[in-house]
């Protein structure tokens, strides 16, 4: 299955932020890296991407052999935006009830659910913090319960906003593994937008660089730490 975008605008009001976004991904197992400036329109396109905001003009097709589904129906069910900061879940729910909410949002039954989701909160370490309230939990603890809920709702596309900002060494350290244990997995593909080079070059088989609302350059593998340094510099040349 592909995801196909054909020329897609989005306006905020007056304020144009994308501009004839043409791209397609694929929803293998990869991790694709969305790399660009603050205010390249980065978490517009991801919100789009996940039914969240409209676009004004274009289109978003599946290559699918359901050809009758339209992509917002497709993605209000199998994709998931984690914003940056701490909002990706909700305060005041347990970790396993924000799961149980979710469930009822995406159409995924629960009990049959729960088993596979107290197996990946056992993968990733976190049984103990199942059923302590989201607002308890640290600020790396909130990104990776974030990240188990995406992973056991079974999203076929997981959009991830800036996931490593704040995060300590060991957070970030255990982000990469978790990352990189979706991937091996074999059954969600990731879309993270970072600035961070270090989280990037350790989970990422491509980039999508994106400028003022465009995108300007791909790369269909991975990048050392070094060339995507340089890659970045040249595609945002003008911007120094």
């Amino acid at each position: 299955m592909q995801i196909d975008i054909q020329n897609l605008n989005k306006k905020y009001n007056a304020r144009q932020v994308l501009f004839d976004i043409n791209l397609s991904i694929n929803l293998d197992s990869k991790i694709i890296g969305l790399v660009g400036p603050n205010g390249a329109g980065k978490s517009t396109l991801m919100r789009v991407l996940s039914g969240v905001l409209l676009p004004n003009s274009g289109k978003i097709k599946l290559n699918d052999a359901d050809k009758k589904l339209e992509y917002i129906q497709w993605a209000l069910k199998n994709t998931l935006y984690v914003p940056a900061g701490e909002r990706g879940l909700i305060n005041r729910l347990s970790l396993v009830n924000n799961f149980r909410y979710f469930c009822g949002l995406k159409n995924v039954n629960y009990k049959k659910g729960l088993s596979y989701f107290e197996s990946m909160a056992q993968t990733l370490e976190m049984e103990n913090l199942i059923n302590r309230d989201y607002d308890q939990m640290s600020t790396g603890q909130k990104k990776s319960a974030a990240l188990l809920n995406a992973l056991a709702l079974k999203t076929k596309l997981i959009l991830l906003d800036e996931p490593s900002n704040e995060l300590d060494i060991d957070a970030q350290d255990g982000l990469k593994h978790v990352l990189n244990l979706t991937k091996n997995k074999g059954n969600q593909k990731v879309l993270v937008s970072s600035h961070d080079v270090n989280l990037l070059t350790s989970v990422c088989d491509g980039y999508v660089f994106i400028r003022e609302g465009h995108i300007i350059a791909k790369l269909d593998s991975p990048a050392s730490h070094e060339d995507l340094i340089n890659l970045y510099h040249q595609s945002f040349k003008k911007e120094r």
